[in-house]
């Protein structure tokens, strides 16, 4: 009897743990589609920092749409968001769009469309503000959602706790 438990108890253990990781590796990627990006002197991919840069709409389509299991954050040029973001917009794994552009004016009725997503900016530090802020509040609305899951687990815990021998 203690075998199979001790099998069953295995068996249980890679299971939770399996789902533990599958909820804690989803990951955050922030995105950049600029026909300019890969510029060596593009003073906005300095302060942007760690991201999947692209300069090619098509590659950048695909890596959006092949990287379900990352929620993406997506800069995109206002020369390349009309022909994008239509082809991306309905991703779930597609959180936030911010459209980097000379003018918002420009750009405003046709973003109507994508109001649920779209956010418009000529500024690029208003841009990384922002970003920065979307980031932070998702982390934290993570962490809010794990909080519950791990007060069950430790209820789960407790109910297994032995007195200590002797």
């Amino acid at each position: 009897m203690k075998i199979v438990f001790s099998n069953l108890f295995i068996a249980f253990i890679r299971i939770l743990r399996n789902n533990i990781h599958i909820v804690m590796t989803q990951t955050f990627t922030v995105v950049w589609l600029d026909t300019y990006a890969l510029e060596s002197d593009n003073s906005f991919r300095e302060k942007l920092g760690n991201a999947q840069i692209f300069n090619d709409s098509q590659k950048c389509i695909d890596y959006i749409q092949t990287h379900s299991n990352e929620l993406i954050y997506f800069i995109v040029s206002g020369s390349l968001a009309q022909d994008v973001v239509p082809t991306v917009f309905e991703l779930d794994n597609l959180l936030k769009i911010f459209l980097y552009c000379g003018s918002v004016i420009k750009y405003a009725e046709w973003g109507l469309d994508f109001i649920e997503k779209l956010l418009i900016f000529d500024h690029g530090d208003d841009l990384l503000e922002r970003l920065w802020n979307e980031i932070e509040s998702c982390l934290r609305s993570k962490g809010s959602e794990y909080a519950p899951l791990a007060n069950e687990y430790k209820k789960r815990a407790l109910r297994y706790k032995q007195a200590p021998c002797g």
